[in-house]
């Protein structure tokens, strides 16, 4: 007997998967687990049925499907890739359809180790080094940037006044060097003749290197983790090599109100995902409020591309699918997760959390002055986010969205001219509470940058005092 049928729910999937295939899933995967010496899991469980579904259709209609790393799979997953086959001879027979092996490629995908991430396998991440005048310039903001990301990820070079340029060049060579895993490497610098120092060494050591100049700690922080989620060179450099001219620019121009939408995804984009969004559609019950969009995760770079385009127009509420891809700042519900009452009850609530924000917006476009109020709201909740992660804390979505009024009228308060709110024992306390400070402080940089203010300590402070007091 399949343990699969007693250890794993069956009852939502099979409102949209025949129960014939879910028969072939099930005995397959007790195959390839007795051959392979591993377990699956629910989750492996709901996505290859979900997939098979969408195959078996896809197949029917006449419409092939394209593997683009087959050869790579193939290789990599020798066994897996020999079970996959016999599962879709089972397929054939049962189904009477003729399974490619682009189509086998994919049923391996679900087959291979959990640890083992093709896209990894393949890619390494692009180094990112700061060079800076000064005895502990580079060092300083690094050391900010590197808390924000939560790992010691960029690295810093200080350059001090008397030192030589030539000494420098030596010393930034053997660093670029080292850091170079074979994606390139991108020089941060703040100015003279530490900007030229990406082009001579690229001449020198034939490594892939970038140069952003007048380097910020934003740029530090943006850089490094899109660096972190295994961006290309050309993406990383493209979206932030104008970070500084951009902010200002956007500061000016007034941003329309996004619509949310919930994104789905599998290896296809079509199966799965689409499966997904029908379920999704149907049991969501503010299904008129949000667009669900199914997008495919074969290449990871074209996925996060997608998704920032996605983001220019939408506001991410969820993704929702087999394989989690570890989106910034976008929850990730898995498929099982969706088949039950539990996983539609938190679409529902985060979907409700981002209706509150629009009303919020909607509501401060008349009190505050000057101030683009969506794109303002936006940009706290994206820190409030960061300082969640960098702090390790979770804050209630009524608490966070308390937080964010607060700084809105903050911010309107600062620009016209206002005075910081005194915070008793603020030295004491920020003595006790440094990390926190320091962390804070610097998440709301680019804010300060933007809006041409100052958030001083006292305020920093309050801020402090809200997110610690709150945290779940």
């Amino acid at each position: 007997m399949s343990t699969f049928k007693s250890n794993f729910r069956k009852a939502e999937i099979l409102k949209i998967v025949d129960e014939k295939v879910l028969d072939i899933v099930e005995k397959g995967l007790d195959y390839a687990s007795e051959k392979l010496d591993r377990e699956y899991d629910e989750k492996i469980y709901y996505g290859l049925a979900l997939h098979m579904q969408g195959s078996i259709e896809r197949i029917r209609n006449g419409n092939r499907i394209y593997h683009p790393k087959l050869n790579y799979i193939k290789s990599k997953f020798k066994d897996e890739f020999m079970i996959a086959m016999d599962i879709a001879k089972v397929i054939e027979d049962k189904f009477g359809v003729d399974v490619t092996l682009d189509e086998i490629g994919y049923i391996t995908m679900f087959l291979k180790p959990s640890g083992s991430d093709s896209n990894k396998d393949i890619e390494k991440n692009v180094g990112v080094l700061v060079i800076m005048h000064g005895k502990s310039t580079a060092t300083s903001m690094v050391e900010v940037a590197n808390t924000l990301i939560g790992e010691e990820y960029v690295e810093a070079l200080d350059m001090p006044l008397t030192m030589k340029a030539e000494v420098m060049l030596e010393r930034v060579k053997k660093k670029v060097i080292e850091i170079n895993q074979g994606k390139g490497v991108i020089i941060l610098a703040d100015m003279g003749s530490l900007v030229n120092f990406g082009d001579i060494l690229k001449e020198e050591t034939g490594i892939d290197i970038r140069t952003i100049d007048m380097v910020s700690t934003i740029t530090a922080i943006e850089v490094g983790r899109k660096a972190l989620c295994g961006r290309d060179i050309d993406s990383i450099y493209r979206s932030c090599r104008n970070i500084n001219i951009y902010s200002d620019r956007e500061n000016k121009t007034k941003r329309v109100k996004k619509e949310l939408a919930i994104v789905t995804t599998c290896f296809t984009g079509e199966g799965s995902a689409e499966r997904l969004r029908s379920v999704i559609e149907e049991k969501i019950y503010i299904k008129d409020k949000v667009r669900v969009i199914p997008i495919d995760i074969m290449d990871k770079e074209r996925f996060l591309n997608n998704m920032e385009e996605l983001k220019k127009d939408y506001t991410i509420v969820a993704i929702v699918g087999t394989v989690n891809m570890y989106f910034e700042g976008v929850p990730f519900i898995s498929a099982v997760e969706v088949f039950t009452e539990e996983g539609i009850n938190r679409l529902n609530s985060l979907v409700s959390e981002e209706i509150q924000y629009i009303n919020v917006s909607d509501s401060l476009k008349s009190q505050i002055k000057g101030i683009d109020s969506y794109m303002l709201v936006e940009e706290i909740k994206t820190i409030l986010s960061t300082i969640e992660a960098s702090l390790n804390v979770n804050i209630s979505a009524d608490v966070k969205l308390g937080i964010v009024m607060h700084i809105c009228f903050l911010i309107d308060k600062l620009k016209s001219g206002g005075l910081e709110t005194p915070f008793i024992g603020l030295i004491e306390y920020k003595n006790e509470k440094i990390k926190e400070f320091t962390i804070i402080k610097g998440a709301f940089k680019r804010i300060e940058m933007e809006y041409n203010i100052s958030i001083g300590d006292n305020e920093i402070g309050h801020i402090v005092r809200m997110v610690l007091n709150n945290k779940q």
